[in-house]
């Protein structure tokens, strides 16, 4: 379902990206800089398996959380940025 145009960010309006245009987005290839318009968070299971999405919780009970750490890492390195202590 692509986004609407009228959803505008300050980079510009956000488009949704086809899942066959691009490959889906690494964190780590991710930065203050990254357009949104260039993330394509669109994962299927072969491109983020279940030992990736799990990757900071255990197996003991199901991981209940709302986002997957992957996701939640894309906007941290998108939106924040990292001082040196």
């Amino acid at each position: 379902m692509p986004l609407s145009a009228d959803r505008a960010t300050p980079e510009g309006p956000l488009r949704a990206v086809p899942a066959a245009a691009s490959r889906p987005t690494r964190p780590e290839e991710v930065g203050p800089e990254t357009p949104l318009a260039a993330l394509n968070l669109n994962w299927s299971e072969r491109d983020l398996p279940e030992r990736e999405r799990t990757k900071h919780v255990h197996r003991l009970h199901p991981y209940l959380g709302k986002f997957i750490p992957q996701l939640v890492e894309i906007f941290l390195r998108k939106y924040f940025r990292w001082r040196k202590p």
